[in-house]
C-alpha cells in the first residue's frame, strides 16, 4: 500500500510541475513559434498555438501560475510527508517526530538549489551561456543556498531538542540509533557537508559573489544530502 500511494503522489507532483513549467513558458514558446523555422517552430506552435500576448492572456498567465504553484507546493509537502512517514519513521520504533516531513521537504529544497547552481555552472562553462548567466545569478542563488543551509540546522536542532529533553527510553534509543550508534559516521558527514561547510564558507562575500564559489559549495551540499 505505501508504494502505491507514494508512486501516485510522485506522479501528481511531476504532472503539476510540468503544467507549471508549460504555463510559465507560454510567452517564450510563442516567441520561438514566431521567430524560428523548422522543427522548433512546429514544436512551439503545438505548445503555444493561441498565445498572442493580450492583456487578458497575461492576466490568465499570472493567475494560473499562482494556482499551479500552490498545487505544486502542496504536492511537494505531501510527497515528502508520505515518503518520510511510511519509509523512515514507521520503520524505527519510538521515532515520533511531527516536524520531520517538513524537515525532509526543506532539505530537498536545499538540494534543489544546489542542483540548480551546478546546472548553471555547466551551462555557463560548456553550454555557451556566459553572456546570460553571470556573477549576479550565482550570487543571488548562493544567498538562498546559505539560508537553506541555516534552515537545515534549525530543523535538525528543533527535532533533536524534543528527543533529547524528553529523555524517554524510546526517544533516547532513536538518538542512539541515528546520531550516536551505527549511523554516527553518516550523521557527522551529513552535518558537516550540509551545514558546517556552507555556513563557514558562504559567509564570505569574495567566495559567495563568484562564479565558482556557490557551485563548489553545492557539491558539498549534494554529497551531504546523499548521506542524509
Amino acid at each position: 500500500s505505501p508504494h502505491i500511494w507514494a508512486t501516485l503522489a510522485i506522479v501528481f507532483l511531476v504532472l503539476a510541475g510540468i503544467a507549471l513549467l508549460w504555463v510559465s513558458a507560454l510567452p517564450d514558446l510563442a516567441t520561438i513559434r514566431d521567430h524560428t523555422t523548422g522543427w522548433r517552430q512546429r514544436w512551439a506552435a503545438r505548445m503555444a498555438p493561441n498565445w498572442k500576448g493580450t492583456s487578458a492572456q497575461w492576466n490568465m498567465l499570472y493567475h494560473r501560475t499562482g494556482i499551479l504553484g500552490a498545487f505544486y507546493f502542496m504536492m511537494l509537502i505531501f510527497v515528502h510527508f508520505i515518503i518520510t512517514v511510511d519509509f523512515l519513521i514507521a520503520l524505527v520504533p519510538g521515532w515520533i517526530d511531527a516536524l520531520y516531513p517538513a524537515t525532509h521537504a526543506a532539505n530537498a529544497l536545499q538540494a534543489g538549489v544546489a542542483t540548480m547552481l551546478l546546472t548553471m555552472f555547466v551551462l555557463r562553462q560548456f553550454g555557451g551561456y556566459k553572456d546570460l548567466i553571470g556573477v549576479d545569478q550565482f550570487w543571488g542563488l548562493g544567498k538562498i543556498l546559505f539560508a537553506l543551509s541555516l534552515l537545515w540546522f534549525w530543523f535538525w536542532f528543533s527535532s533533536f531538542n524534543v528527543l533529547w529533553y524528553a529523555k524517554k527510553p524510546n526517544e533516547q534509543a532513536v538518538i542512539e540509533l541515528l546520531m550516536k550508534g551505527p549511523y554516527l559516521t553518516v550523521f557527522i558527514l551529513a552535518f558537516v557537508l550540509n551545514f558546517l561547510v556552507p555556513f563557514f564558507t558562504m559567509i564570505w562575500n569574495p567566495l559567495r559573489k563568484s562564479v565558482w564559489g556557490p557551485p563548489l559549495i553545492a557539491v558539498s551540499v549534494l554529497i551531504g544530502t546523499f548521506f542524509d
